[in-house]
């Protein structure tokens, strides 16, 4: 295969990549027949091994980093159209509202809105205090009659209260007065007992 395995490791040692790959670098399958009958016991297989994954691990960062520059311009270019036609829309939409402009006429003022105008003029002042002054003495009639209902309506409980004051009152003469009759009935109940014991031991004797 021509491969020069001095050549390799010098390369894989000094990080020479492209010398490396140069060298066919990658043609060597890792057989160990280089490192077997190496007089100095040099360790090229591992040299190898190291120097590929070094030069796959590059390749492996160019791809990620080409794919991320293509996605970054791609959506760069993206948000400029899009940008572009909002643009476009925008301009457009004005073009639209410059063109109805132009084109609606300027309509003279109708004879009638003047004279509509003219009716209503502003009143006259003496108008304006007449009008204030019935608006006033209609909230005083409105506060005078509901002073009237509020006073009619405390009079009203008043009298309730008396009334429910006279019910209670009698409510309570009466209880006292049951409650003094059995009182009462208590009394002689109790005074006619012993008069009953004593009869009763005047039947046992006899």
């Amino acid at each position: 295969m021509d491969l020069l395995p001095q050549q390799l490791q010098f390369y894989g040692r000094s990080g020479d990549h492209k010398g490396a790959e140069a060298n066919r670098l990658f043609d060597c399958i890792e057989c160990g027949l280089c490192a077997y009958v190496c007089p100095s016991d040099i360790a090229l297989v591992n040299i190898f091994q190291h120097s590929k994954g070094e030069i796959l691990n590059a390749r492996r960062k160019k791809a990620e980093a080409e794919h991320a520059r293509q996605r970054f311009e791609t959506r760069n270019a993206r948000l400029a159209a899009a940008k572009a036609e909002r643009a476009a829309k925008a301009a457009a939409r004005y073009a639209k509202l410059q063109g109805k402009s132009t084109a609606t006429p300027l309509v003279d003022k109708n004879p009638a809105d003047s004279l509509d105008t003219a009716k209503h003029k502003p009143a006259d002042k003496h108008d304006l205090i007449a009008a204030a002054l019935t608006r006033t003495q209609a909230k005083q009639a409105e506060r005078q009659a509901q002073n009237h209902s509020s006073t009619t309506a405390e009079n009203s409980t008043a009298g309730q209260k008396t009334a429910a004051n006279a019910n209670g009152q009698d409510l309570i003469a009466a209880a006292l007065a049951r409650a003094q009759a059995k009182k009462a009935e208590r009394q002689a109940q109790t005074a006619n007992q012993p008069a009953d014991s004593a009869k009763h031991h005047d039947n046992i004797k006899t």
